[in-house]
């Protein structure tokens, strides 16, 4: 595990890569409403793409020499 987290933040530390992770936060909601009111369909579609993207953050936001790392592994 310790791996893949070096290997996000390897992916997204460069210009080109904080430019990916900022099409990917806007693309995949992060900042936007995820509830449609009686439109669960659409709810779970943007919520899914959400997650994908706290994933993305949450590796990125771990730090490797701490318990944050352990949090990361234990809930993938």
């Amino acid at each position: 595990m310790k791996q893949l987290l070096i290997n996000y933040k390897a992916t997204f530390s460069s210009e080109t890569g904080q430019a990916v992770l900022k099409d990917l936060e806007n693309f995949c909601g992060y900042n936007n409403p995820c509830f449609f009111r009686g439109e669960s369909d659409m709810t779970a579609f943007t919520l899914g793409g959400r997650n994908v993207f706290l994933r993305i953050k949450k590796f990125l936001d771990a730090d490797l020499n701490t318990k944050r790392q352990e949090e990361v592994e234990e809930n993938g």
